[in-house]
């Protein structure tokens, strides 16, 4: 009875328990408080009830839990429980703590459930899975046969009673309702809604396109009598019906490669020869012949095809005889480098190579982003920024943000089966060609962000098929929307769902276009933030069946509030300005211009001085905001960049617009191309790739200016620099011969001079393989010195 504490010791039996001298410790069952008061050395709760206190063990031994105060303990953490428990024992989902292992609907039994008997979670199985064995809804969860399950989100319009995610038994017999889900089905085949030995082939019925083996269904042909059916070819084409004999106007999925003689409308796309004439797939039909040529056994001459060109041509081939227009140098082009090919496709594709040429040139090809194989003798459709042909013929061109400079050439009209175009954000100027009128098969057209003037082609109401249609953030001449686009969005109107335009509000300082809230669903003015298009991210038509839309990628995150600290700041932080200096004796252009109060980097140090979380902040952290901070600055000169959502905010600099980062702390890869930005590379870019694990720094595309910064040979860890397409001038420097862990140098498309180091070629002996710069002897405007052979890659 004697109070011991803990101190066996002091008693005369040498037992002290709950506190006290006793003469033996506490037995099994017994309230206790810790393992040394019982006989067995365990002490816990006889099971998951949260009434119960804590008992010594029988077995001897505890199993040790998290248990939570929603499941009504006082409150969470950890807890130990007695092993070894009989059946009945309320055991929660721990099977640990009964004697049979098995802990089933949240008490301990005998053995775990067998295959198909009614279960609530995994635990529960002798498998460990439990789920629902199909789509049926009126079937409760059971342990899996196979001993593993899938996930699906499902809605209440799937027919549940809550959204949110379900987990389904997998390897299921034939015949299990599976909806759409192939994954359930041992055979991985879900067919109308049943597992099935196998997917649908070519030209059998279908009703979805996962019902079928090249995983497109669609409409055999044109025909009102046709059924929809697995498409031989692997693709549709959307196309819109009018009531021809259709029950309802609108859009359909047909296949494509369709046989001469099948029924097409006028749709060209799905006849494998691209040609629909007089509502039938016919052979290609020969585009250069009027019957007044000398054309024979389908070869054509240079004389020939000049003479037929200037006859297609919207001014009656007086470019064609400019030996500086794009259409010349197309010409000889196609006739010189490219006669091998030429000589060797059908008319069709002649035209399609000449159209594609003219862009090239017309658009300042060389200066493009990415130009990978334009003018190779390689099919078009591997050109770079092809991203989908039919047939052989172009029908998406996606050149968005490819710094890309000039007028429109009317030429690109020639590709007649464009069904997606993108000129987004490039330096085009001049009118929209009204002959875009032609392009029969053009869905959506996206011109935005760029200098386009003139008046908006009252042609482009002819587009009966277009329905996105975006010319924002232009300098179109002040005038109306044409009625011929307005009606395509009125009732009646074939589909253009999407109209975005210049016409919010008439003084803002924006050429303004006039345009009905029944006609333009989004309008901008200068002060609105640029935004790319519903879907930005979708490369490829969707060919999903049924013949609704496809559905849109998610776009970026461009309309977020403006970043903080917009108003001035002028008060210094003494001790961060002291804590940055310290850091800098090495490198004394650093302190100067962290002292320059009308410098970049000052502007960057009241910035991060007067951040909220400043505090919160790392030595290492502030550092490289503080280099970031004044990279922003630095080159948002004359225009703020096109995305910088996050940038010179309190967010962690990881979730800032093109950083990446290893362990949420350290910035791994930094990639800004086509971002509008301008100025200069400050040196304090430096201090960005502080934690030396930088491996990718991409830049193309902007126009920066002044000579590239020999403080970017610091970053030891690079793998990929890509300064392309900019105004970079002077002489490279041979601090970059620094990195020899580089793997890719791209430095054409600037206004760099003088010799290539010798201190950069030499890292073509270890990981380096691609070296390009403004290095072709027979260029003029190229004025970097590099042998091809024993430097660089290539010279442009």
């Amino acid at each position: 009875g004697t109070l011991c504490g803990k101190a066996d010791a002091i008693c005369s039996s040498g037992l002290c328990v709950a506190g006290k001298c006793a003469s033996s410790k506490l037995s099994s069952n017994e309230v206790c408080a810790s393992n040394d008061e019982c006989i067995e050395g365990a002490c816990g709760y006889a099971s998951m009830n949260p009434a119960l206190t804590k008992v010594c063990c029988a077995s001897g031994a505890t199993a040790r839990f998290f248990s939570y105060t929603q499941d009504g303990w006082p409150s969470s953490g950890w807890r130990n429980f007695c092993t070894d428990q009989p059946d009945g024992t309320f055991c929660g989902k721990a099977s640990e703590i009964c004697s049979s292992v098995a802990c089933v609907g949240g008490k301990c039994m005998s053995s775990k459930l067998g295959p198909d008997e009614v279960c609530s979670s995994n635990i529960d199985c002798a498998e460990g899975a439990c789920g629902y064995p199909s789509l049926d809804l009126t079937i409760s969860e059971v342990c899996c046969r196979s001993g593993a399950t899938i996930s699906f989100y499902l809605t209440t319009s799937d027919g549940w009673p809550f959204p949110g995610w379900r987990f389904f038994c997998t390897n299921q017999p034939d015949g299990t309702l599976c909806g759409e889900t192939d994954e359930i089905c041992s055979s991985n085949a879900c067919v109308e809604s049943k597992c099935a030995s196998s997917k649908l082939g070519s030209d059998e019925y279908c009703t979805s396109s996962n019902d079928c083996a090249e995983g497109v269904c669609g409409y055999a042909s044109m025909s009102p009598a046709s059924s929809t059916v697995c498409c031989a070819s692997g693709a549709t084409k959307k196309v819109y019906s009018p009531s021809d004999g259709w029950p309802l106007n609108g859009w359909r999925y047909v296949c494509t490669d369709q046989p001469d003689g099948t029924l097409c409308g006028k749709a060209n796309a799905i006849c494998s020869s691209d040609a629909c004439v007089e509502g039938k797939c016919v052979s290609t039909t020969n585009l250069f012949d009027d019957g007044t040529t000398n054309k024979t056994d389908d070869v054509l001459d240079e004389s020939t095809l000049l003479y037929m060109l200037k006859n297609l041509s919207s001014d009656s081939g007086v470019s064609l005889d400019d030996p500086l227009s794009p259409q010349s140098k197309a010409y000889n082009w196609l006739v010189e480098a490219d006669k091998s090919t030429y000589e060797n496709v059908s008319d069709i594709h002649v035209l399609q190579r000449y159209a594609m040429a003219t862009i090239y040139y017309g658009l300042a090809g060389d200066g493009w982003v990415d130009n990978d194989k334009w003018l190779s003798d390689a099919h078009v459709c591997e050109w770079e920024l092809v991203k989908y042909c039919t047939g052989k013929m172009v029908s998406v061109l996606e050149m968005y943000s490819n710094n890309m400079v000039g007028q429109i050439p009317v030429e690109i009209t020639h590709i007649r089966t464009l069904e997606i175009l993108d000129l987004t954000d490039n330096e085009l100027n001049g009118p929209i060609p009204s002959e875009f009128g032609y392009l029969e098969d053009l869905e959506i057209l996206r011109l935005g962000g760029n200098f386009l003037s003139g008046t908006i082609p009252l042609q482009l109401g002819n587009l009966i098929s277009l329905h996105e249609l975006y010319l924002h953030v232009n300098e179109f001449n002040a005038s109306s929307m044409p009625d011929e686009i307005c009606d395509l969005r009125r009732e009646g109107g074939n589909g253009l769902t999407t109209l975005w335009a210049d016409c919010k509000g008439e003084d803002t300082g924006m050429t303004h276009v006039r345009c009905e809230e029944s006609c333009c669903d989004e309008c901008f003015d200068i002060d609105s933030e640029f935004k790319f298009y519903i879907g930005y991210g979708s490369n490829e038509p969707s060919t999903e069946f049924p013949t609704s839309q496809p559905v849109p990628g998610q776009p970026p995150s461009l309309n977020l509030p403006p970043v903080a600290n917009e108003s001035p700041i002028t008060e210094e932080n003494l001790i961060l300005k002291e804590s940055l200096k310290s850091h800098m004796q090495d490198y004394p252009i650093l302190e100067d211009r962290l002292l320059d109060v009308n410098s970049h980097a000052y502007e960057a140090f009241l910035w991060l001085g007067s951040s909220k979380n400043l505090d919160e902040l790392s030595e290492f952290q502030k550092l490289q905001r503080y280099g970031l901070g004044t990279f922003y600055l630095s080159t948002s000169i004359d225009v703020h960049w096109k995305v910088s959502t996050g940038w010179k905010s309190n967010a962690p600099e990881c979730s800032w617009f093109g950083i990446y980062c290893a362990d949420d702390s350290i910035v791994t890869e930094i990639n800004l191309s086509s971002n509008r930005m301008s100025g200069t590379i400050p040196p304090e870019i430096a201090l960005s790739g502080l934690g030396n694990e930088i491996s990718k720094l991409n830049l193309s595309g902007n126009n920066i200016q002044g000579n590239i910064p020999k403080e970017i040979g610091l970053f030891k860890s690079l793998e990929e620099l890509d300064l392309r397409a900019n105004d970079f001038e002077g002489e490279i420097p041979s601090e970059l011969g620094q990195l020899t862990k580089l793997k890719s140098l791209q430095l054409e498309a600037n206004e760099l001079e003088g010799n290539m180091p010798q201190e950069i070629c030499d890292l073509r002996q270890y990981d380096l393989g691609m070296l390009t710069a403004d290095c072709d002897a027979a260029n003029p405007f190229s004025q970097v010195s590099c042998d091809v052979y024993s430097c660089c890659t290539k010279c442009s």
